[in-house]
């Protein structure tokens, strides 16, 4: 019996040491690596599935420029990184989706993602938490399809052109659509039913055969900062949709639209400005005028809020609608060339291209600094030029319009 005893210990003793061992073991995790992909040159892997397919989660998989006729399985939590996003390309030849997402927590940045095939996406999400940035989505049946039930995903600072469907999905919630770019589709943000606590915030979207967005059966989402201009090119529906939907609100959204703005189908309710002083949304067919002020729009003197709501139906109108459109723009020269500089450094330029504005750039900043606001403005000018000679090289058309723009409009600040 003793020695049965001692055999007993000896094995409750021997399975702690392993138990031990397996936590010392755990404990020790292999730093992440950098993986590289060339399709016709030296690298680890000559296409990008098969990094995938043996990287671990928290690797990064860095992409050389070329074109990859693919459809990438994204099924682990990696860092998809394009070496440049005008040149680096996922090309999914016309059959399927060319990058399904199933793992949670995988970011993608600095690809063109296109040709998406029948009914599939250039980019298709099924889980949650990941970040899309600073990608080219075109000619696909939909740019980016969101699945159902997947949450917590960030879509920032894309372009979306020339698909069916810009975004859509139907059962998502709690993710961010913020500072993209939607042109040219046939629709451009389609939020299906049952899709709520999202954010749809500081978007472009533009010139859609139909509507700019059009949202049905779902709550509790917020459209804030948009530019949602051009759509309805087709005449036969609005520039916004909102079909049996409630509790969603708009806010601070420049709405110019062919034909009719918005339109709201069912019996909803939802919330069309942000209150006073922080007002509605700007309508190109408000006909209000603008001579007082306060809560109750009773007071001597404007303050860019129209005087009278812009009324939709019975229960759902923009109380303190805009007279001008919004801007989240500064106003400070200084900071707005600031911020012109860290977009440039968003868009994954080529180095020299990069390099050569932001240094024009900085250079205004030092003569604003100095006091000396001509040499400023001249700087300026020599910024458009160069953005003007790289249009088409290294900069996309809608890249050009937006550094010449912006410098434009800086300019005009600094004279007042």
């Amino acid at each position: 019996m003793k020695r049965k005893a001692v055999s007993g210990i000896m094995l409750i003793l021997l399975s702690i040491s392993m138990l031990t061992l397996a936590f010392n073991i755990q404990l020790v995790k292999a730093e992440p690596r950098t993986w590289t992909v060339d399709d016709d040159g030296p690298a680890d892997f000559h296409t990008i599935q098969e990094a995938i397919n043996v990287a671990s989660p928290g690797d990064v998989i860095y992409v050389k420029e070329g074109i990859y006729y693919e459809n990438v399985i994204v099924n682990k939590a990696v860092s998809l990184i394009g070496e440049n996003k005008l040149t680096t390309t996922i090309d999914g030849n016309m059959t399927g989706t060319v990058v399904a997402i199933t793992a949670d927590n995988v970011a993608i940045r600095g690809f063109t993602i296109r040709n998406g095939g029948g009914i599939y996406a250039g980019i298709s999400f099924s889980s949650d938490g990941n970040n899309l940035t600073n990608n080219i989505m075109s000619n696909n049946w939909c740019g980016i399809s969101l699945e159902h039930y997947s949450a917590y995903n960030v879509i920032a600072d894309n372009s979306i052109m020339n698909n069916l469907n810009g975004i859509s999905g139907e059962l998502w919630s709690d993710s961010e659509i913020i500072g993209n770019t939607l042109k040219d589709n046939l629709l451009g943000i389609w939020i299906g039913p049952y899709s709520s606590r999202n954010t749809i915030a500081f978007n472009n979207i533009a010139n859609h055969w139909s509507e700019g967005i059009s949202m049905w059966q779902s709550s509790y989402n917020v459209i804030v900062g948009n530019n949602i201009t051009d759509n309805n090119q087709g005449g036969h529906w609005a520039g916004i949709v909102v079909g049996f939907s409630s509790y969603n609100q708009f806010f601070h959204n420049n709405i110019a639209n062919k034909g009719k703005q918005i339109d709201l189908q069912g019996e909803v309710i939802n919330t069309l400005d942000d209150g006073y002083p922080s007002g509605g949304n700007y309508w190109s067919d408000y006909t209000g005028l603008d001579f007082f002020s306060g809560p109750y729009q009773n007071e001597t003197g404007s303050e860019g809020i129209g005087d009278t709501p812009y009324v939709i139906d019975a229960e759902n109108q923009d109380n303190y609608p805009l007279v001008e459109p919004w801007s989240l723009k500064p106003s400070n020269p200084v900071e707005a060339i600031q911020e012109l500089i860290e977009t440039v450094e968003t868009w994954n330029l080529p180095k020299r291209t990069e390099s050569s504005l932001k240094t024009k750039l900085k250079a205004a900043v030092h003569m604003l600094d100095m006091g000396k606001e001509d040499g400023a403005i001249r700087k300026l000018g020599a910024f458009t030029n160069r953005a003007e000679m790289l249009r088409e090289k290294t900069l996309t058309n809608e890249q050009a319009d937006e550094l010449v723009s912006e410098a434009q409009r800086i300019t005009d600040l600094i004279n007042g």
